[in-house]
């Protein structure tokens, strides 16, 4: 079962659950003060910053930062990604009832 991923603007920190639920496994600081944003490209998380308007690249689901970016925007608080596999996987091995429509791009 996949883990749900949760970010606390408060706390600054970033939270890994045990599947979708309220215990958590693990968590770590985010890279600023003010997290907004997660996204997952498959490997690596991605979360933005209110704060510092930047855009981190994670190392895996971790507080490593590969590389990190400004915001197009000013106070950037939410992310997603668009690749079809990602959205295909996510919804045929996710445990509900799900369906999803892939459409390329």
């Amino acid at each position: 079962m996949p883990n749900l991923i949760s970010c606390d603007y408060d706390a600054k920190k970033i939270y890994v659950h045990s599947g979708i639920s309220a215990t958590i496994t693990t968590s770590f600081a985010s890279p600023s003060t003010y997290p907004r944003g997660l996204t997952l490209d498959g490997v690596n998380l991605i979360s933005s910053d209110s704060d510092a308007d930047k855009i981190y690249v994670h190392s895996g689901i971790s507080a490593t930062i590969t590389t990190s970016f400004a915001s197009p925007s000013l106070e950037p608080r939410g992310l997603t990604y668009d690749d079809p596999i990602v959205i295909w996987y996510a919804a045929v091995n996710t445990p509900q009832n799900v369906s999803a429509t892939v459409v390329a791009l």
